[in-house]
């Protein structure tokens, strides 16, 4: 399986009693396309070159396959480089009306000083948290500066983000979205304790602790896109996650987690990162069941396509109708029990009757 072979040549490090990778770059049964397929697929082909120049593998693989990843990297190193000063620019812009900004996944990597991340970790899109409070302002100032607002035509108004603001013409790279929570369970990982450990890494600008960025890795990759529910695993995620793990303080990561639910799946991720990617799993991990029968999952889904489908199937259902999602209300409004449930049946009946629709057109 090219996606398995695609995981090792990722990894940080050898896995124990594996074949030496090297062996199946030239093996028999190598196909180069599916390979760069696999890791198109998972946005991971710019990091699948920093991956096998760092093992010294550049050369093992065909020409054409070095050429077309070596150009993948440039372009989106020099990406990453307009992002990064786009996200200088909001934050500068931000900050000079007292507005505290968070960079958050993907945009996190450009300032933390992970010279292989800045270059090869591939972005959709910039995630900026702000305090509730200033979600109005921020939305105003960069409108000001040329970013137009999608909110008419976004279809869910209730998120914990707002809508992306895209930016015009030589304004900027990629759209933003401006979070005023980390998820539609606010109680997961409160915003406002990410905003209180975040630490200043550019005039502007700040990024979470690597307790924060890890929590919030596996909130965004595992509750909010149901990759838990489903067995799906998001490569980039967990490469993320992988490179996180690298440093100090991981036995201390679910202390963080207010919730058992995010701290289980924190122990299924450490344990996937550390299986599929040879991260470095704290002293004295215990896992327990419930991981190792989550990385079972993972990998059986993996091998049989039906499977795979109905876990992708399972995940969209569970994203689709979600307590959370359906009563989610900003933790500075006040809403009772009785309102939440009232606004559960509303939106369900609203996306409903949306479906509806398009299955008529």
């Amino acid at each position: 399986m090219h996606w398995l072979l695609l995981c090792r040549c990722l990894a940080l490090g050898p896995a124990r009693g594996e074949q030496p990778l090297a062996a199946d770059l030239a093996g028999p049964g190598f196909d180069a396309m599916a390979l760069a397929a696999a890791a198109n697929a998972e946005l991971t082909a710019p990091a699948l070159r920093t991956a096998l120049r760092r093992k010294g593998l550049e050369e093992r693989v065909p020409a054409d396959l070095h050429a077309y990843l070596t150009l993948l990297h440039r372009q989106n190193a020099a990406r990453n480089a307009r992002i990064r000063a786009q996200c200088a620019a909001a934050g500068g812009l931000l900050a000079a009306q007292g507005i505290k900004v968070v960079l958050l996944k993907g945009a996190a990597w450009l300032f933390d000083g992970h010279a292989d991340a800045a270059e090869d970790r591939m972005l959709r899109d910039i995630d900026l948290l702000v305090p509730r409070a200033d979600l109005p302002c921020a939305v105003a100032i960069l409108q000001a500066q040329g970013y137009r607002d999608s909110t008419e035509t976004f279809a869910e108004r209730e998120h914990f983000h707002h809508a992306p603001l895209i930016p015009e013409a030589g304004v900027g790279e990629a759209a933003i979205e401006l979070h005023r929570d980390l998820g539609y369970g606010i109680h997961d990982l409160p915003a406002e304790a990410v905003l209180a450990d975040a630490v200043a890494v550019a005039p502007g600008l700040c990024i979470p602790s690597t307790a924060h960025r890890a929590l919030h890795n596996v909130l965004h990759a595992e509750i909010e896109n149901a990759g838990h529910i489903g067995a799906e695993v998001a490569i980039r995620d967990l490469l993320d996650l992988a490179r996180l793990m690298q440093s100090d303080g991981v036995e201390t990561w679910a202390a963080e987690a207010r919730s058992p639910r995010l701290r289980a799946a924190l122990r299924g991720s450490l344990l996937l990162a550390g299986q599929l990617l040879a991260a470095p799993l704290p002293p004295g991990f215990e896992p327990g069941w419930r991981a190792r029968l989550h990385l079972a999952r993972c990998l059986a889904h993996r091998r049989w396509p039906l499977l795979d489908r109905a876990g992708h199937c399972l995940a969209l259902l569970r994203r689709g109708f979600r307590w959370e999602r359906d009563s989610y209300v900003p933790s500075d409004v006040a809403a009772s029990q009785l309102d939440r449930r009232g606004a559960v049946i509303g939106r369900l009946a609203r996306r409903l009757r949306r479906t509806a629709a398009r299955d008529r057109r």
